[in-house]
């Protein structure tokens, strides 16, 4: 198994994409940590962390929430060895409409999290020397959406930026950072948009089809894997040829 021995976070996991990796995750062979807004609260004291899959409630636009459960995994489950910032939310807004509540909240969850848990995971990870983190973008942080909101294309094009910045850094403790670019998934986000505008993303896609969550998940697990050792900085595009950059 790919991942055998590995412990693995993953947010946003309740659903989609991030759901899909947690998986795919598990059936590799590694512990996964599934982290979600919407899961119920609990005692962390009462869990059987026996299981192979764990879930727990985190709201990661809160530095001290991701702070404390990663605190909390890395003394009671065991050093957190891949991160995969997946958390996220998509909104469709005029750039004229949009409030500046509804920047904050995007650029909180899209952008802030994902630096906050990636702070979380590298203090462990820097004494291990060892250590993976893959972040979420979107084809949106490259080119600019189309149908989605500009505060989610900056947020995107900002996670990518991050990715960059972080790989170089933590370059010398062997960890690996990379990020992954879909475009529009098989996923509750399309809800957000047309049938007439999801058949125009499908048009202009080469391969002629959706990207499906299980696309993103295999070249996520590709990166947390030791065949990508030698990657880092690396946005990957998961689209089917819609951009090739």
């Amino acid at each position: 198994m790919k991942l055998n021995n590995k412990i693995a976070m993953v947010t946003g996991a309740a659903q989609g994409i991030g759901l899909q990796i947690a998986t795919k995750f598990a059936d590799n062979g590694a512990k996964v940590i599934m982290l979600d807004i919407t899961y119920p609260d609990e005692d962390l004291t009462k869990q059987d962390y026996s299981q192979n899959i764990i879930k727990l409630k985190v709201d990661i636009s809160k530095k001290d929430e991701i702070e404390d459960i990663t605190q909390y995994i890395n003394k009671n489950i065991g050093i957190i060895n891949i991160l995969v910032n997946n958390a996220g939310i998509c909104e469709v807004c005029p750039f004229e409409k949009l409030t500046e509540e509804q920047w904050d909240r995007m650029l909180a969850i899209n952008l802030k999290g994902a630096f906050f848990c990636c702070q979380a995971v590298v203090k462990a990870m820097k004494k291990t020397e060892s250590g993976k983190i893959i972040n979420i973008a979107s084809i949106a942080g490259k080119t600019g959406g189309i149908l989605a909101g500009i505060h989610y294309s900056v947020s995107k094009a900002g996670l990518i930026m991050l990715t960059r910045c972080l790989a170089r850094e933590l370059a010398p403790f062997n960890i690996n950072v990379n990020a992954v670019a879909p475009t529009l998934s098989n996923t509750q986000m399309q809800d957000l948009f047309s049938d007439l505008q999801i058949q125009q993303i499908i048009n202009a896609i080469p391969l002629g089809r959706m990207t499906f969550p299980e696309d993103i998940a295999n070249a996520v697990l590709f990166l947390a894997s030791d065949e990508a050792s030698f990657i880092t900085g690396e946005t990957i595009n998961v689209n089917g040829g819609s951009l090739m950059d």
